[in-house]
């Protein structure tokens, strides 16, 4: 990208130090060329386009370069954002395989009230999502991917799902498995996935 545009720099400053020589020197003169046949006004027109144009596409190079580096620290950012929040799901879900936290959670909770209607249910489902916004957000510019934002719902789905029935059936053991190993082996793919990327 700089030797482009250094190049087209060259190239441009070249030309006109050429018609500046063969203006003040006469030059056309000294090699057999009929100044008067040529017409100065339009050479210095054509070379101040070229000039523009020069200056035009170093511009660009160096407005695209600029729009790359964004885009580059926007992804990293979108990943970053990813990978914290399923360390948080996959924190969460080695917490409340212990069965004590489940119960005393179960215990703070008010099942009486529908779900959305319970603070503190809300807390335990909502931890590890605090980014939600900012994700759609990435998912919405195209910074992540739409299979990366479907993988990442379906995580999201999931472990609701999984800690609702830690939480509720924490009495139960035959929920205490319940699709955790899938959960987690889904999210480590995930990880797994965003690293790869990161590192192309």
């Amino acid at each position: 990208m700089r030797k482009s545009i250094r190049n087209i720099i060259a190239v441009c400053t070249i030309i006109v130090c050429l018609y500046f020589i063969a203006d003040v020197t006469n030059f056309p003169s000294f090699v057999g060329i009929n100044v008067f046949a040529l017409n100065w006004n339009v050479a210095s027109i054509v070379i101040g386009n070229i000039i523009i144009i020069g200056l035009f596409l170093s511009t660009y190079f160096l407005f695209d370069k600029r729009n790359i580096a964004k885009e580059n620290n926007q992804r990293e950012i979108a990943v970053l954002t990813l990978q914290l929040v399923y360390d948080t799901c996959r924190e969460m879900i080695d917490l409340f395989s212990n069965d004590a936290t489940a119960e005393n959670a179960a215990k703070k909770c008010d099942f009486n009230k529908l779900e959305f209607q319970d603070p503190i249910m809300q807390q335990y489902l909502n931890i590890p999502f605090d980014n939600h916004a900012d994700i759609v957000g990435f998912a919405k510019s195209g910074v992540i991917t739409a299979k990366e934002y479907g993988s990442y719902l379906k995580i999201r789905k999931n472990y609701k799902s999984h800690i609702r029935m830690k939480i509720a059936f924490f009495d139960c053991k035959d929920f205490s498995c319940y699709k955790k190993k899938e959960l987690i082996s889904h999210i480590q793919n995930e990880q797994k996935g965003l690293k790869s990327k990161k590192e192309v």
